[in-house]
């Protein structure tokens, strides 16, 4: 899905607009899946000279896909799930 709202946007990962142009240094993705977007971005970010960010993504579920993201940029992953939390409606 990732890709496909990718090309659908134009070829861009956000559609956010950062005041003056500075990006931001904290980034959360909730629902991150397997985490491919956090990739994406932290490369391009890297690519354009931005590396001091930290990214943390969430999931209700476990990561479904085992991805293998490589230690590239000097950039390190950490993906967590939230499925051990229990909540309650009662």
């Amino acid at each position: 899905m990732h890709y496909v709202l990718y090309y659908v946007f134009d070829k861009k990962h956000y559609l956010a607009e950062f005041k003056g142009g500075e990006l931001p240094k904290r980034v959360l993705d909730i629902g991150c899946g397997t985490g491919i977007w956090i990739h994406e971005v932290s490369k391009q970010w890297a690519e354009m000279g931005h590396t001091d960010v930290e990214f943390v993504g969430v999931d209700l579920v476990p990561v479904q896909t085992p991805m293998v993201l490589p230690a590239m940029y000097g950039i390190d992953y950490s993906l967590t799930s939230t499925s051990h939390i229990s909540i309650s409606t009662s």
